[in-house]
């Protein structure tokens, strides 16, 4: 079973399931509004999608609560299907870019940095998929 989540939507009632990717299909079909909009399957593995996530270091005011976080990134480590990890050079933060399925398992990860550091994740579409739905949009 497959499920459209949109933002806003806080309860089971307020999403709608099928048994395929019919769904998934006219919900993102041409001329469709995508903002806001992500498909899962209920089990949080669905197609794979791309996203980048921003993070920022929460104030440390020990040496402690840092190694703690050294600790925690060695224990769980990166996202699953994350292919670039960069750290900000001013030691602010960093961006971390992947493409999975595991949905669920990219929420976990971000649960266990929670504590230290501040996160902004987006789904993300490469500028060659981008275009024609941009120009579908302008178009018609």
């Amino acid at each position: 079973m497959w499920a459209i989540a949109a933002e806003g939507w806080t309860t089971a009632a307020d999403r709608t399931t099928r048994n395929d990717k019919d769904l998934y299909k006219r919900a993102f079909g041409p001329g469709k509004d995508r903002r806001g909009v992500v498909a899962a399957a209920p089990d949080g593995k669905g197609d794979a999608v791309r996203f980048v996530s921003t993070y920022r270091f929460k104030s440390f005011t020990t040496k402690e609560e840092t190694q703690r976080l050294l600790a925690v990134f060695a224990e769980v480590g990166n996202a699953p299907g994350v292919t670039d990890h960069l750290v900000f050079a001013d030691g602010s933060g960093g961006v971390v870019i992947g493409e999975t399925d595991d949905i669920a398992g990219l929420y976990r990860n971000v649960m266990a940095y929670n504590e230290f550091v501040d996160f902004d994740t987006h789904i993300a579409l490469t500028a060659q998929e981008a275009v024609p739905e941009v120009a579908a949009v302008v178009t018609s």
